[in-house]
């Protein structure tokens, strides 16, 4: 099974050199001079042609179709997500707004005065002070005679 392998140098450069043709029959290049089996050939091209040119139109016009809805997708999920996000940011404000007023009803049940925007004039007249020096006064004279008892 030993086969020897021609190489380059071993093939001899003046041998003949067998060269198989395509022999070519009515090469006129004008129509009318071609054989009648010419013309549905032709036909037959012109078929194989428009149909893959119909094809690449048809992927192309499914390719534009495909990115436009994936634009108007991408399109009505932004707009989605907008509105969702203003849905969002409404109801923290209404959270943040329920709680400001918990708070200061919370704040106004422990004041000692009222919470009408009249204390800066009540204390103006002198209503205020008065009420919290005699307060401050019994207070103070209360701790001094259960200190002296």
């Amino acid at each position: 099974m030993n086969r020897k392998v021609k190489t380059p140098t071993d093939i001899d450069p003046f041998a003949p050199i067998d060269i198989k043709t395509l022999e070519v029959y009515q090469t006129q290049s004008s129509v009318a001079g071609a054989g009648s089996h010419r013309f549905h050939q032709y036909r037959a091209a012109r078929r194989r042609e428009r149909e893959r040119i119909a094809a690449m139109e048809k992927k192309h016009a499914e390719q534009q179709e495909k990115e436009e809805f994936e634009r108007k997708i991408k399109e009505q999920q932004a707009q989605l997500d907008a509105h969702k996000a203003k849905k969002r940011a409404k109801r923290k404000r209404k959270k943040e707004a329920a709680r400001a007023r918990k708070k200061q009803k919370h704040i106004a049940a422990n004041l000692p005065f009222a919470n009408d925007g009249s204390f800066l004039e009540r204390y103006l007249r002198g209503e205020i002070g008065s009420e919290e020096s005699s307060s401050a006064t019994s207070a103070q004279s209360q701790s001094l005679s259960a200190t002296s008892t």
